[in-house]
């Protein structure tokens, strides 16, 4: 985000009494570098999140920009248990890094058309249309099938890796 998204660039009436000078996107990242570390493109912890964004925003049929950056706080070693940068570069380097992001892309991805299935399943039952309701039900089943054996074979290729790195 810069100061031209917020007030388009304006200072408030506030500001302007308190002699405060325009910002913009730049001196807040300037200031911004005392606690957080901007993650380059290479690092696989970038690939991740920015794969996130990406599957986020299409839902919305929208894109990332082209200049996004990502900053990571300066103390934080993993954003939650899946997501470790340390265990992902023991574990996983090269193409090893590509698949893991790709899975779970495949995951995020599925999990959303189940959350979308189920709240049609949801509406159709509440429409009384009990047929359409049943059918979105197997639906949904046989997606959540498929979406247990991708995060098995997410496992298996984990492991893979996990075994040539002792």
């Amino acid at each position: 985000m810069n100061a031209v998204f917020y007030n388009n660039g304006r200072r408030t009436e506030e500001q302007k009494q308190n002699k405060s000078i325009r910002l913009n996107g730049g001196a807040s990242t300037n200031r911004l570098v005392k606690w957080f570390r901007e993650l380059s493109r290479e690092e696989l912890l970038f690939k991740q999140l920015y794969s996130k964004i990406d599957s986020f925003l299409s839902t919305y049929n929208k894109k990332p920009n082209k200049a996004l950056q990502l900053y990571l706080p300066k103390n934080l070693k993993s954003l939650d248990h899946e997501i470790t940068g340390d265990q992902i570069k023991k574990n996983c380097k090269g193409i090893e890094n590509d698949v893991m992001v790709t899975l779970d892309t495949l995951i995020f991805k599925i999990e959303r058309i189940i959350r979308n299935l189920n709240e049609d399943g949801s509406a159709a039952f509440q429409e009384n249309n009990y047929e359409q309701a049943q059918k979105i039900a197997e639906n949904a089943q046989e997606i959540t099938l498929f979406l247990r054996k991708v995060r098995e074979l997410q496992k298996e290729w984990a492991d893979i890796f996990e075994k040539e790195s002792v």
